[in-house]
């Protein structure tokens, strides 16, 4: 709860005693638990590397105490650093694996989300079709679960793969959709990413000083929740409007900074 507050650093204490509470009672599953959740604030905070090795030891105890649930919602976190760091044929596996593991548990209601991930993962694979029919599959699947809160970020992955299909209007109007989603659910998680999507097809309409703004406002929520994958995102987005207001020295600067961050993160493709 800390973390999706945006306080990841009282979420660590918690779970520094957490931790410590399963260790000394040898209960794997719990740790295995907590160790799923830690691994988890450590990906917000873009420390990959911490996050990776505490999810390969989580999918370690899960598959040692018998928690297929727990094992296969270790997948596609892996996934998500691999992704992130450009690996993404193997992400692409952690994903398919996991999606394949939920549907045979009948664990329906994480289908949705995993498709989710596909999709993203297609969209930046630039396979457009695939993306777009995995990503309606989801929202189908979202809707059909009362799932509200992931279809929040479907809603944004559609938008971004209508972003890279050069539609920013149709973008624009399911980002909208996706802001009133989180609205009427009260889910603030994604308001960053919706602006940054609003904020980058404004740009691409030719909405230069309304996008900016947008995008200054994704900076802000990112800088206070400490997402270091949104702030290079958003930064990367920045440099793109600034240049095309021919602002080159703050181009220059979006773009320094952007390598930065995508160099913590390990995110050899963005780099």
């Amino acid at each position: 709860t800390h973390t999706t507050e945006g306080d990841p650093h009282a979420g660590l204490d918690c779970l520094e005693a957490a931790e410590a509470v399963a260790s000394a009672a040898q209960d794997d599953l719990a740790l295995a638990s907590v160790l799923n959740t830690r691994a988890g604030t450590y990906f917000s905070l873009g420390e990959m590397d911490q996050a990776e090795a505490l999810f390969d030891r989580v999918r370690s105890l899960a598959t040692r105490v018998g928690a297929p649930k727990l094992e296969a919602l270790a997948l596609p976190n892996l996934g998500t650093v691999a992704s992130i760091k450009g690996d993404d044929v193997l992400a692409l596996r952690y994903f398919q694996k996991s999606l394949a593991e939920f549907e045979g548990l009948h664990e329906t209601s994480y289908v949705g989300p995993l498709l989710n991930n596909i999709g993203r993962l297609q969209a930046d694979l630039h396979q457009d079709e695939e993306a777009e029919r995995t990503l309606q599959r989801a929202r189908a699947m979202c809707l059909e679960q009362g799932d509200r809160h992931h279809l929040i970020i479907v809603e944004v992955n559609r938008a971004r793969v209508m972003l890279r299909a050069d539609e920013p209007s149709n973008a624009l109007t399911t980002a909208e959709s996706a802001r009133e989603i989180a609205e009427s659910c009260g889910d603030d998680r994604w308001i960053g990413d919706i602006l940054l999507v609003s904020g980058a097809a404004h740009l691409r309409i030719g909405n230069t000083e309304l996008g900016l703004n947008l995008l200054g406002r994704a900076s802000e929520i990112a800088r206070t929740r400490e997402d270091p994958k949104l702030m290079a995102d958003v930064v990367l987005e920045q440099a793109r409007g600034l240049r095309t207001a021919g602002r080159n020295r703050d181009t220059l600067l979006r773009l320094n900074e952007a390598r930065a961050l995508f160099e913590r993160l390990r995110a050899r493709r963005d780099l």
